[in-house]
């Protein structure tokens, strides 16, 4: 999923707290690796068109060098698995 310089694009909402908790974690992971963040409020008519998709109903939507991550919990799974 990650390497160094990756590309992250996080769809999010603001009231959110998985988005939250999912902002800091990639911001975290930008602290000690190259790499880039991209934070984009989600609108009602793109998180359609990605539940369509991606088959998945909830933010956030996570995508690491235009892959598909997944939302909170495969990004939760994948930085538990790692130290900072």
């Amino acid at each position: 999923m990650h390497h160094q310089n990756s590309t992250y694009v996080i769809y999010f909402k603001e009231e959110c707290g998985f988005c939250t908790k999912a902002r800091g974690k990639l911001k975290t992971i930008m602290k000690t690796e190259s790499g880039n963040v991209h934070e984009i409020l989600i609108t009602p008519k793109i998180q359609e068109t990605l539940k369509v998709k991606y088959g998945q109903s909830t933010v956030p939507y996570i995508f690491c060098d235009n892959e598909f991550v997944g939302g909170a919990a495969e990004l939760d799974r994948w930085f538990q698995a790692r130290i900072y």
